[in-house]
């Protein structure tokens, strides 16, 4: 069966890629401002999308999408950006953080070294047969279920999803990249950023595997519990 199709996604895949761009690459100039993850509309309407640390256009982008390691540069600091702020002048504190230290500790915890060497993301709808770092949904909660069901069809564990609470775009990007570095990659729920959900549809997540884990999942589709016949009773409401 089509997955797209029997999950009755408005979106199709995207496929995410670390590239090396040649010399002289005509680099997009993307003049929209603030977040840079609600770029991904762009993407799901079938536009080719490359981000560069030079072409993003929020303070944070870099960092998070992984493209350069260290503390994002924001005035006043990054942990006080990310707690409770400092005074005028300086943007508000975003209050995610109890306190400056804390903040800077949960960014620098985060996978480093993710770009394995690349300077550029590719992100494109995906195509069957596309060699790709990762592959991300947006979907609604009964879909990310079925995604996570044929996720785990192969798997002996139980821990093998994580929603991190991390930005958007770094839940997008910088840990599903960072998660290509471990043995057995896991999946990585995103969009739990309050910051960033305002710029993609209500009740609806980021979903992210290796694009190894998603060919293995385009193959179980068949055998997984979208053949059970309790399946029925979730696909009728999507």
């Amino acid at each position: 069966m089509n997955l797209q199709q029997e999950l009755k996604m408005q979106h199709g895949f995207l496929s995410i890629k670390r590239v090396k761009l040649p010399p002289e690459f005509p680099l997009p100039d993307y003049d929209e401002k603030g977040c840079t993850l609600k770029l991904l509309n762009r993407a799901f309407a079938g536009e080719t999308l490359c981000f560069t640390d030079t072409n993003v256009t929020c303070h944070g982008a870099a960092a998070n999408f992984g493209l350069r390691d260290g503390l994002p540069s924001v005035p006043g600091g990054f942990g006080h950006f990310i707690s409770h702020g400092r005074g005028a002048g300086f943007p508000p504190g975003e209050r995610v953080k109890c306190s400056p230290e804390i903040g800077e500790k949960m960014f620098l915890n985060q996978p480093q070294k993710v770009m394995d060497g690349f300077d550029a993301i590719r992100v494109k709808p995906y195509e069957q047969g596309d060699e790709t770092d990762t592959v991300t949904a947006l979907v609604t909660p009964d879909q990310l279920a079925a995604l996570i069901h044929i996720f785990c069809f192969r798997k002996t564990s139980y821990d093998n999803v994580i929603a991190p609470m991390v930005s958007g775009c770094a839940s997008v990007f910088r840990i599903p990249f960072g998660e290509l570095q471990r043995e057995e990659s896991r999946a990585v729920i995103g969009n739990i950023d309050v910051f960033s959900r305002p710029h993609f549809a209500a009740n609806t997540y980021f979903f992210t595997v290796s694009g190894k884990d998603f060919a293995t999942m385009l193959e179980d589709v068949d055998n997984s519990v979208l053949a059970a016949s309790i399946w029925s009773g979730v696909h009728s409401r999507l």
